[in-house]
C-alpha cells in the first residue's frame, strides 16, 4: 500500500481491477465493439441506397452508439460498486466518503484516455488523422470523464425500489422508474451521442467536427454527477 494518502484510493482501484481481470478485458471488448459499430454506421451512411433518416431513427442509432463506451466505463467502475456493496469499509480510510467516491473517477478516466490516445496513435500511423477511428478516439478523450461520472452515479444511487413500483396501481408508474434506472446512460448519451452520430453519418466531415460542444456537455455532466455522487456517498455511509 502506498504511504501517500491521496494514492491509496487509486491503488485500491487498480488492485480491484487486477483481481478481476475480466473487467478490463470486458471494457476493451466493449470499446472495440463500439468502434466497429461506428464503422458499420459510417459504411451504411456512405451507401447511396439507404433512404432518408428521420429524427427518431437518428436518435435511436445515436443512443446505440453510446452503449458500448458506456458499458466499458461500467466495467471499469467495479471498485465503486464494491464500495457501495460494503460502505462501512470505506470508513477505515483517511478520506471522507464523498472524496473517496469521487476518487473512483481516476482509474476509469485514465483507461478511457489511454484507449483514446491509442486510437489516435493508430490513426496517425495509418495515414492522415481522419475517419471513424480518430473520431471515436476523440469521443473517448472528450467524454471519458463524463462517462466515468455517469457510471458512478449509477453505482451510488442505491438498489432499485421495486416495492414502490409493485405498490403502485398506475401502469404508467413504470415510466419514471425506468427513466431513473436509465438516467446514467441517458446522461452519457446527452454528452457524446450527437457527436458520434455526426461523425458516423458524415465521416468525411469527421475531422472538422465541432468538439467544443461535446467538451462543454462533458464538463456539465461531470459537474452534475460529481455533486450527486458526493452527496449520495455521504448519505450511504452516514
Amino acid at each position: 500500500m502506498p504511504s501517500s494518502g491521496w494514492a491509496v484510493p487509486l491503488w485500491r482501484d487498480a488492485v480491484v481491477l487486477l483481481r478481476h481481470p475480466w473487467r478490463p478485458a470486458l471494457a476493451c471488448a466493449a470499446l472495440v465493439a463500439g468502434f466497429a459499430q461506428v464503422r458499420v454506421v459510417a459504411d451504411w451512411a456512405a451507401d447511396p441506397g439507404h433512404g432518408a433518416v428521420g429524427p427518431l431513427k437518428a436518435a435511436l442509432v445515436a443512443l446505440l452508439l453510446v452503449v458500448p463506451p458506456y458499458l466499458a466505463a461500467v466495467a471499469l467502475s467495479e471498485p465503486a460498486y464494491q464500495d457501495t456493496d460494503r460502505p462501512r469499509r470505506a470508513l477505515l480510510l483517511p478520506l471522507s466518503p464523498g472524496v473517496l467516491a469521487l476518487s473512483h473517477l481516476a482509474v476509469p478516466v485514465a483507461v478511457l484516455w489511454v484507449a483514446g490516445g491509442a486510437g489516435w496513435a493508430v490513426a496517425l500511423l495509418s495515414g492522415p488523422p481522419a475517419g471513424p477511428l480518430v473520431a471515436y478516439a476523440t469521443a473517448l478523450l472528450l467524454a471519458g470523464p463524463a462517462l466515468a461520472g455517469t457510471t458512478l452515479r449509477g453505482a451510488y444511487r442505491g438498489a432499485p425500489r421495486y416495492e414502490l413500483l409493485a405498490l403502485s396501481l398506475d401502469w404508467f408508474a413504470v415510466v419514471p422508474f425506468v427513466l431513473r434506472r436509465l438516467a446514467p446512460l441517458l446522461a452519457a448519451a446527452f454528452v457524446v451521442a450527437p457527436y458520434l452520430w455526426h461523425v458516423a453519418y458524415h465521416p468525411v466531415a469527421a475531422a472538422d467536427a465541432n468538439t467544443l460542444r461535446p467538451a462543454a456537455r462533458s464538463a456539465a455532466v461531470l459537474a452534475w454527477t460529481a455533486h450527486r455522487v458526493a452527496r449520495q456517498a455521504e448519505d450511504l455511509c452516514g
